[in-house]
Order: structure tokens, then C-alpha cells, then sequence
């Protein structure tokens, strides 16, 4: 199969614009949590998806070189309060988000005493705490009551980036030629983000200043050796906390 006839999956948030603007193969664009289950079936070949999914299935695996992350604070991962007089000390019962798989699991990891409600379930007259809000929607919700940014509260816990997606595949091997198109892609977009968002039909939020701004100060692109240190901590505390029945090694693709 060409590259060309690939079929990849990508996250339809503002944050995936540097990993996806001037590709040529078709996107699929899914929520996290439906994203996963389609590369899990098979419907597409590889995908820019939560890292988390790599602890829950032993069949998948990491692209190296490029990531979605950040060092502090990330805007677009938050845990929004829903009353007032609320602290990090005194959150006890947290949403999740119906769309996502690493935010939640990390909110789980930094909120170990709450009790957690799946978002997809809850009765619309229950107010919790909070709620987890990820993607283009966390930059843009209102902050009426507070709210914590999860990727700053990570690297004040741990000192680490958090990677929250990276490009997944189902096979073990990725093609140079194509690994080459993605690294570019990349490299080309995040000198330019002004012509890459150009290249975007998606109606993302923010103007473009404050997109750019978003872009450059708050998500980081690489995925070296400081990164995945940070994902093999995350790893190490999905086991701590119990959050699968068993969690995976981390596989690396190899590019052929």
C-alpha cells in the first residue's frame, strides 16, 4: 500500500494543525475515545491518539519523533470547577470527559481520593465538583467558578513533560518515506503557523493571534528522550493507581 492510500486518524483539535497540515493521505478526524476503537478495528492504519492507549493494548505502536505535549501548563486540559469555594484540596467527585482517554486517566492519577463519574452516564441533575474539558472546548469555556490546568499540575508533581497523543500505529513497522512526510510536516508547519493554519478547513476556535499563541507557548511537538521519560512515568502510574488490568509496554515502531 503507498503511502497516498494510508488511512490515518487524527484528533479534530486546534493542537493537532502543526502534526497535519499539508498531508496527502485522507484524515479520519474522531474524538480520542473514538479514534482508538477504530484503530483497534482496523478502520485506519495509523493515528494521532492519546499515548494512553498504548498501555491497554499490546498490539500498538508508538511512532517516534513527534508527540503532542507540554512542559506546564497546556490551556486545553482542564478540570473546571462547578461551585464555588473549591481548592485542589477539596475536590471530591469529577466528571470525566466522555471524549477522552489520557486526560482522564491522568486526572485520575493527580485526583486519587475523588470519585469519578463517567460523563457519558451522569444525571443531568447531579453537579459535581468538576469535569474534566479537553480540546478546542477547554480554551474556550467559560471559567465562571475556577479551574485547574492538568498538564501545569503534572509538571509541577513530577518536573516532566506530559505527552497527551502521539502518532500510533498498528503495525510495527512505519515506512521512511512516510515517517519522513509526517517529520516534515511537522518541521515545515511549526516555522509557519500562520501559512499551516491557512491550510486548515476546520472552524477552530480563538482568533488567530491567540491560536498562534496557543500553538508556540503551550503544546510542545517533540517526542525525545526528556518526553518519553514523562510517558514512562505516566505508565508507571496508571500501574500504581490501578487504572487497567494490566498495563502494556510501551513498543516502539521501527522505521523501515
Amino acid at each position: 500500500m503507498s503511502n497516498e492510500q494510508i488511512q490515518l486518524g487524527t484528533v479534530p483539535y486546534l493542537n493537532a494543525a502543526p502534526l497535519l497540515a499539508g498531508l496527502s493521505q485522507p484524515l479520519r478526524r474522531s474524538h480520542p475515545r473514538q479514534l482508538a476503537q477504530q484503530l483497534i478495528r482496523g478502520d485506519i492504519e495509523l493515528a494521532l491518539l492519546s499515548t494512553s492507549v498504548l498501555f491497554e493494548h499490546h498490539n500498538l505502536y508508538l511512532v517516534p519523533g513527534m508527540a503532542i505535549g507540554c512542559r506546564g501548563p497546556v490551556q486545553s486540559v482542564k478540570l473546571f470547577f462547578n461551585k464555588d469555594a473549591l481548592t485542589i484540596e477539596n475536590i471530591n467527585r469529577i466528571i470525566l470527559s466522555p471524549n477522552s482517554n489520557s486526560a482522564n486517566q491522568l486526572t485520575r492519577i493527580l485526583f486519587p481520593k475523588a470519585e469519578f463519574l463517567d460523563g457519558q452516564k451522569i444525571e443531568k441533575l447531579e453537579i459535581p465538583d468538576a469535569e474534566v474539558v479537553i480540546g478546542d472546548d477547554a480554551l474556550v469555556r467559560p471559567d465562571a467558578f475556577g479551574s485547574i490546568d492538568i498538564g501545569q499540575l503534572w509538571w509541577e508533581r513530577t518536573g516532566l513533560p506530559f505527552v497527551f497523543a502521539a502518532w500510533i500505529s498498528r503495525s510495527p513497522h512505519i515506512s521512511r518515506s512516510l515517517w519522513e512526510q509526517l517529520h516534515h510536516v511537522k518541521q515545515s508547519n511549526l516555522k509557519n503557523l500562520n501559512t499551516c493554519l491557512d491550510q486548515m478547513t476546520e472552524p477552530y476556535p480563538l482568533d488567530r493571534n491567540a491560536q498562534i499563541r496557543y500553538l508556540q507557548d503551550n503544546i510542545h511537538y517533540d517526542l525525545g528522550d526528556t518526553e518519553m521519560r514523562g510517558l514512562a512515568r505516566f505508565r508507571e502510574e496508571c500501574i500504581t493507581h490501578k487504572l487497567m488490568p494490566a498495563v502494556q509496554p510501551i513498543h516502539l515502531a521501527t522505521i523501515i
